[in-house]
């Protein structure tokens, strides 16, 4: 039995949806704009430094082709994360497991949805990339294209048979069969690197790598499906029974405890927000990638910034805050939008709208500021940087992050909907979390225009002279978003 029906249905509720809904129409407006422009910029710069690729030598294009399909491989893993969430669980999903078909079916199908929704998200911008390695390498770059794809869909296998095995990992009878499967995983990829192993330059040459990644996805996707539909089977049935065990976090008590005596909103929110999340084995998960993905990052991109003139400070800076706002994209793109009705108890609560607006931005801030501070001296001290330059380096993305968390947690006041019901387990994480709304998108965009103007900035000019700029256009945009936000919050009470 074919999983196409279910794919052809999928395509024609979107199809349904953007004929009678203007919002998902504005999504997908929205969607393809970010393409264009991440495609044109992203093969412009691919298309430049091919050239310089190849006439360095065939060992440095190699390395730089790999380099570059590393990236398209870790950007679809976090698209996948927060995919897999959200087609694998919920009310669509309950739809699928009513239906009378092989597991192996059923979890194809998800794969296939995933996919679509991926390339709904970036197919585009992944189009114009393949384009300009046609046209600057010819058959080697439609190879290297084809390594790309083929890596992705590996890449949505291993996030989807991972994330279910997280899930399932917690009934002691699954533990054995989702390590024996991860270390198969492991195995496997290991092994195909190994397999294909460069004579001169160290790397896989790509073709053999494009046959085994082609061969792993026939299959997973083939003999081994009927297992994974079952691990899918499991983990969905644990998330339907609510079997994922919440419990406290002694640590985040401890670090809570001083805030949690006080009276005030701001500290009220503060702990509550570090709770709640810190409950969630997802956001442990998040955060110690992204905390892996930075430390070894950082070292291989350091040479690369250097190169452009941006090294010292301004790379440390750079590199922590670009990967807060992965995280932030991940995880927490409307601080006030994802209380959807609960919004109603701190709207009404005794106090002001000025007061409730700064304590939603002091909850969002605060673990950014913990976070990337930790971040800043960790890479600091792997730069080499002087005591007074990592003060420095806390100083400016301090601020960065003040900007980033004004846009963000003001700008969701447009994505405020009183009337949505925050369903529990998975299901209200994704909600809370998921940044798949028009609104959530566009606060995010600007969230990263504003960041990436404040780095211009402390890029260019003297340290104290940035460090100024920065702080008084923080103020100026607070004090503009603080009134907007508040007259939005106003004018949906009235409206009910």
């Amino acid at each position: 039995m074919s999983s196409l029906p279910v794919l052809a249905a999928n395509a024609r509720e979107l199809r349904n949806g953007l004929l009678r809904e203007p919002r998902r129409r504005v999504t997908l407006l929205f969607a393809l704009a970010i393409n264009l422009a991440l495609g044109a910029w992203g093969a412009s710069r691919l298309g430049s430094s091919l050239a310089l690729w190849q006439a360095a030598s065939p060992g440095e294009l190699a390395r730089h082709l790999w380099t570059l399909c590393l990236g398209i491989w870790g950007a679809a893993a976090g698209v996948s994360l927060i995919t897999v969430r959200d087609r694998g669980f919920g009310d669509r999903a309950r739809l699928l497991f009513t239906l009378p078909v092989p597991r192996a079916v059923r979890v194809r199908a998800l794969a296939g949805l995933c996919a679509l929704q991926m390339a709904n998200g970036l197919g585009l911008a992944g189009a114009f990339l393949l384009a300009a390695l046609v046209r600057g390498l010819g058959a080697r770059g439609a190879v290297w294209g084809l390594l790309a794809l083929a890596g992705t869909g590996v890449v949505l296998w291993l996030v989807l048979v991972l994330q279910m095995g997280f899930i399932v990992a917690a009934r002691p009878g699954w533990r054995r069969r989702t390590a024996a499967a991860g270390a198969v995983l492991v195995a496997a990829a290991a092994g195909a690197l190994l397999a294909g192993r460069g004579r001169g330059t160290g790397l896989p040459p790509p073709v053999p790598a494009v046959v085994g990644a082609a061969l792993l996805l026939l299959v997973v996707s083939g003999p081994l499906a009927g297992a994974v539909g079952r691990l899918y089977e499991a983990a969905f049935h644990v998330q339907e029974a609510g079997a994922t065990r919440v419990r406290p976090r002694r640590l985040l008590r401890r670090l809570t405890r001083p805030l949690a005596s006080r009276r005030g909103p701001a500290a009220a929110l503060v702990v509550r927000e570090a709770l709640v999340r810190g409950r969630h084995w997802a956001e442990w998960l998040r955060a110690g990638l992204l905390a892996a993905g930075l430390l070894i990052g950082f070292p291989v991109l350091r040479p690369v910034l250097a190169a452009r003139g941006v090294s010292g400070v301004p790379a440390v800076a750079a590199a922590v805050v670009v990967a807060m706002l992965f995280y932030v994209f991940d995880g927490a793109t409307s601080p006030l939008g994802s209380e959807g009705s609960r919004l109603l108890h701190l709207l009404t609560a005794p106090m002001s709208l000025g007061a409730l607006l700064r304590a939603k931005l002091l909850a969002f801030l605060l673990p950014l500021l913990a976070a990337g501070g930790a971040a800043v001296v960790a890479l600091a001290a792997a730069g080499g940087l002087s005591a007074a330059e990592t003060g420095l380096a806390l100083a400016a993305t301090g601020l960065v992050f003040t900007i980033v968390a004004v846009v963000i947690t003001l700008g969701s006041a447009w994505d405020v909907d009183l009337d949505l019901e925050i369903e529990p387990g998975l299901r209200g994480y994704v909600q809370e979390t998921a940044p798949l709304s028009a609104p959530r998108m566009t606060v995010f965009a600007l969230a990263c225009l504003a960041a990436a103007a404040s780095l211009w900035l402390l890029w260019q000019l003297p340290a104290v002279y940035a460090l100024a700029a920065v702080a008084g256009g923080g103020g100026l945009l607070f004090v503009a978003l603080e009134r907007a936000a508040g007259s939005v919050l106003r004018r949906r009470l009235r409206e009910g």
